[in-house]
């Protein structure tokens, strides 16, 4: 295969974008040409233009605002270098580095929401759990309802820095996980399971208890994503 064909056209237009900043044609704070314009300009559609606007603004490089526009970020050119080199360098084989870095927020997450979390946010948890439920007995692709799931528990969590971390990381993960097939087997077959004992100790209060059934919920799923290997 033709290494241009391995190229992400997302990346292309994120590497675009770092030029024109660099070399001064976008400013810090300065307002970017809309979607359409862009992607004229960068010979490419307006749906990788968005996707590609999409992951600069969790990162904090621009800022899109309703009825306004797209922003540039008020920072030193060198640092917006440096948030986008990071983007553009992520590593699709450093997937076992997601999955344990995410474990231990989630577990603290599921801890502290066990402490904190009010009606408004058990409720959102159960809605959370119900739908990925009706999506795994339908037989659907259940890994982005699974992940509102968790979002919703570190939303009760209280803990605004555990939540802006868990929710930086997780776009990354889906995209490293959107192709990988979920095997029938016992593990994935537990799933909704293991989500119901974390949601039954959030509920009852117990802190320990919801750690640890997240704890186990982790490590199973990193057994069906990566096998019983370890990383090196």
């Amino acid at each position: 295969m033709d290494s241009e064909e391995l190229v992400d056209p997302t990346n292309t237009v994120i590497d675009n974008i770092r030029t024109l900043i660099a070399d001064r044609t976008y400013k810090p704070g300065m307002r970017l040409p809309s979607e359409r314009v862009l992607a004229d300009s960068m010979h490419t559609t307006r749906g990788y233009i968005r996707k590609a606007l999409q992951r600069l603004e969790l990162y904090g490089v621009i800022s899109i605002r309703p009825q306004s526009g797209i922003y540039i970020a008020e920072m030193g050119a060198g640092a917006l270098d440096g948030l986008i080199s990071n983007i553009l360098t992520m590593d699709p084989q450093t997937v076992w580095d997601f999955i344990e870095t995410r474990s231990h927020l989630e577990i603290l997450s599921a801890g502290l929401a066990a402490e904190r979390a009010n009606e408004e946010n058990l409720e959102k948890i159960r809605v959370a759990h119900r739908n990925f439920i009706n999506a795994f007995k339908k037989g659907e692709k259940t890994l982005e309802t699974d992940h509102l799931f968790h979002l919703a528990i570190v939303k009760a969590s209280g803990n605004s820095v555990l939540q802006s971390l868990i929710s930086l990381l997780t776009p990354d993960i889906i995209a490293l996980n959107r192709d990988f097939v979920e095997k029938d087997e016992v593990n994935y077959r537990n799933t909704p399971e293991e989500h119901q004992r974390i949601v039954d100790s959030i509920e009852s209060g117990e802190p320990d208890a919801a750690s640890a059934a997240m704890s186990k919920h982790m490590d199973a799923s990193k057994i069906r994503r990566m096998g019983k290997q370890r990383r090196n």
